[in-house]
């Protein structure tokens, strides 16, 4: 190949001098004169402009935003049929959208399946009442886990409202349905103290006191002094501890000594028999729990601030409709293991009293079932999270997802979460969510902060001008460079019910994840069609479950009975120091035990 010099003669302007071969000579003929210089500079000036918009593209652009779009769906699809098909534990996908499986069991979706996964990471709801939040997407999400047989626990806060669309679904796909939902004929029987392994459990008794007593707060709507908040704990769980030790283990058996007079005393006296060998036995640890209780003795005024803290939320679950569902031996299952759902329900005319022993049965379940060693994942759905006070949930998203645990929440702005959580801990609830669904808030400073959090993308705006003058007219354009928000806070008000921003870590590419996509979720016939047929068959199922429960439902008569039999266990046994031992009972020891006899 022959080599071409091209030479630029500065004593000649506008001639150049062609060397070498002819090859090229009819380009370079053209070149000649000042047209053809003017084009060079042309040419050169693009080839810089090109090279330095390059360079911008690869890390000087003024914002670095964008949406979703089919390369990013395509990943996410991928790694979601991925993880169905490896059917990990710490590796879990739920989907919206029912679909078919082809002969070989391989998953058929079509365009309307919203895949979510790596959904062990966590999945917040946002969105507002109608937005759609919970038909659109909590619903489907959940069906997706029946739909693949993972165990899972339901927190319903209108119960049946959500149980009656769902319960049957489960039922059909040989799923053991149980229901805790106070109130209710279906209910199955939950004893708080069966979580204790032993009067001595200090931990777990602290874990309830603590879940019972905030969530009592909460539904109270009312703040508290911190002195008696924590010494209302320490009482609560000392109570519990005493109780568990007894003849009658339970909630009522608690509330009823913590109704005697003179408590202080009453405990010391009981400790005093117990060291002398002459009473019940008392450990010391259940001694230990009430040391503040026994320091505060000279003061009847604190004393009293302090038991009635603790007795507010024991006296809310002492009505004849309740009592049958946490008292006596526990007939929920604790474990969620293979094709087992837990649902638990709060009756709507009973909130406030029903509350904080739900929320405590829900932490327990969880803290007993995040376990390492575990085959199998488990979803926990807690729908209208600020109606419950959860202490450890961030705790479940950022460190259970590696046990198998996979935590659905929803709420309706980030007013209602703070108002119930903080504002930090809110804050930590949604960066331990990786996945997020953000329908309309219908509340302006939610719409500002998740404006925010999507962020800006770079928007290229093209200007042309043209100029007149004595010399003839000129045409000239230019471009600027702006930002702007991916999805405005004003837009996000506007969303119909269910549309949506979605974001999940899956949707991305090889070097970024979680890009936004802005979707409206809607379902396939599949979906639509198994939320009539479970609703039809609900009253059935009810039935069936009414059939199964061991609940006992107390009759005033009854209730009268048990709580006379619970007092004279306490009189029994913590008599008022100037007081001997009542005659309600005797008294017999066998193997280290006392045993009361009515």
């Amino acid at each position: 190949m022959q080599s071409q010099t091209i030479a630029f003669r500065a004593s000649e302007p506008n001639t150049f001098v062609q060397s070498g071969s002819q090859y090229g000579g009819g380009i370079l003929q053209s070149l000649k004169g000042g047209n053809g210089l003017m084009l060079l500079i042309v040419a050169i000036g693009w080839i810089s402009l090109a090279w330095l918009g390059k360079g911008r593209k690869n890390g000087n652009k003024i914002a670095t935003g964008y949406l979703a779009g089919d390369r990013e769906k395509r990943t996410a699809r991928k790694r979601a049929l991925d993880q169905l098909e490896k059917r990990k534990h710490n590796a879990v996908t739920l989907y919206a959208g029912l679909f078919k499986r082809n002969d070989k069991g391989k998953p058929v979706a079509g365009k309307k399946t919203l895949w979510i996964p790596d959904a062990n990471r966590g999945i917040a709801v946002c969105g507002g009442p109608g937005s759609g939040k919970t038909f659109s997407l909590i619903n489907p999400a959940i069906r997706s886990a029946i739909q693949e047989g993972i165990p899972l626990c339901i927190y319903d806060f209108k119960y049946p409202e959500q149980a009656e669309l769902l319960v049957p679904f489960a039922a059909k796909h040989g799923y053991d349905v149980k229901v805790f939902a106070p109130g209710f004929e279906e209910s199955e029987v939950c004893n708080p103290l069966d979580f204790l392994h032993s009067p001595d459990d200090a931990l777990m008794a602290r874990q309830i006191a603590t879940v019972m007593n905030r969530n009592f707060a909460l539904s109270a709507n009312a703040s508290e002094d911190k002195f008696f908040a924590d010494a209302g704990d320490q009482l609560t769980q000392a109570m519990l501890m005493l109780a568990k030790g007894l003849p009658a283990p339970d909630i009522l058996t608690a509330s009823t000594i913590l109704s005697l007079s003179k408590l202080p005393e009453r405990i010391q006296a009981a400790w005093e028999r117990s060291e002398s060998g002459q009473g019940h036995p008392i450990s010391q640890w259940v001694y230990l729990a009430f040391s503040q209780l026994l320091q505060l003795a000279g003061s009847e005024k604190t004393v009293s601030g302090v038991v009635g803290t603790a007795s507010k939320v024991f006296s809310r679950f002492l009505s004849p409709e309740l009592v049958g569902a946490f008292c006596g031996p526990t007939t929920l299952p604790l474990d969620l293991e293979g094709k087992r759902m837990i649902v638990l329900g709060l009756d709507r005319q009973r909130r406030d009293a029903v509350a904080p022993l739900v929320a405590t049965i829900l932490h327990m379940l969880v803290a007993r079932n995040a376990r390492s060693g575990r085959k199998d994942p488990f979803l926990v759905a807690v729908d209208e999270l600020p109606t419950v006070y959860l202490p450890t949930l961030t705790q479940w998203l950022n460190e259970n997802r590696s046990l198998g645990q996979v935590t659905l929440i929803g709420y309706q702005n980030l007013n209602q979460l703070e108002k119930a959580y903080s504002r930090e801990i809110s804050r930590a609830i949604l960066g331990g969510c990786a996945t997020k669904a953000i329908f309309n808030p219908q509340e302006s400073e939610s719409a500002r902060m998740f404006s925010d959090y999507i962020g800006e993308e770079e928007l290229t705006t093209r200007q042309k001008s043209r100029s007149t003058g004595k010399g003839g007219g000129s045409t000239s354009t230019g471009e600027h460079l702006h930002k702007r928000a991916i999805v405005e806070s004003a837009q996000f008000n506007k969303f119909v019910a269910g549309k949506c921003v979605f974001i999940n870590p899956a949707y991305g590419t090889r070097d970024e994840g979680s890009i936004p996509m802005i979707t409206r979720i809607t379902l396939p016939k599949e979906d639509i069609k198994a939320d009539e047929w479970s609703r039809s068959k609900w009253e059935k199922v009810r039935q069936r479950l009414i059939e199964r429960s061991q609940q006992e439902f107390f009759s005033e008569e009854h209730s009268r009975e048990q709580i006379a039999k619970r007092m004279a266990i306490a009189q029994e046994y913590f008599p008022a120091p100037e007081e001997k031992p009542a005659k309600g009972g005797t008294r017999s020891q066998e193997d280290g035990k006392v045993k009361v006899t009515f």
